[in-house]
Parts: C-alpha cells; structure tokens; sequence
C-alpha cells in the first residue's frame, strides 16, 4: 500500500485553486448561454384589423399605491447620510490633528533625547 503526504499548506492551496477553476468554468459557460450567436428569424405575421378611431376609454380614477410610508424612510436615510457625511468630515479633521500632534511629540522626543 502506498501513501502520499502533503503539506496542509497545499492541500488548502489545492482545494482553493479547484474551487476557483470549477467557478471560472461555470461562470463561462453561463456567459455563452447568455451571449450565444442569434438564431434565424421567421416571417412576419399577418397584419391585425385596426382599431376603431376617436374612441375614448372608460371614464374614471386610477387607484394607486400609497407610497407615502417609502418617503418617510428615504427621508430618515437622507438625514442619517447627511450625519454621517458630517462625521466623515470631523475624521478628516481629527485626522490632520492628529498629524500635527505626532510632529509636535517627535520633537519633545528628539528634545528630551538631546538634553539627557
């Protein structure tokens, strides 16, 4: 009987490397089927009898869908957003105070160093 070692190492590398390869091969196939070659077209059919002229549908109102439970969601994402961009910019800032601080300490450091 023989056996045959490998390293966990490769035979991780190995399995992600199958999985990858089967994904590629799908995922091809997949965009074959989608963007294939064009079949033949058939002959038009035969032209329906035209309409009535001057006709006017039935009278009456629409009924639609209330979307007024949607705006009050957007509207509280678009204040949510607003804060966030708000917070976004306070990092920006705290960021190139912080910059300023380390320079500042860089210098007490190579001070203290020279005095001792």
């Amino acid at each position: 009987m023989q056996t045959f070692e490998v390293s966990r190492r490769l035979a991780i590398w190995t399995l992600v490397g199958v999985c990858a390869l089967s994904a590629a091969i799908g995922s091809s196939i997949t965009l074959l089927a989608q963007t294939g070659p064009p079949g033949t077209e058939g002959e038009r059919g035969a032209a329906g009898p035209r309409g009535a002229e001057g006709r006017e549908g039935p009278e009456g109102e629409v009924e639609s869908t209330d979307f007024g439970f949607l705006e009050g969601e957007i509207e509280e994402l678009a204040a949510e957003l607003g804060d966030l961009g708000a917070t976004e910019g306070r990092v920006e800032e705290l960021e190139e105070d912080l910059v300023v601080v380390e320079e500042v300490v860089e210098e007490l450091c190579f001070e203290v160093e020279l005095s001792c």
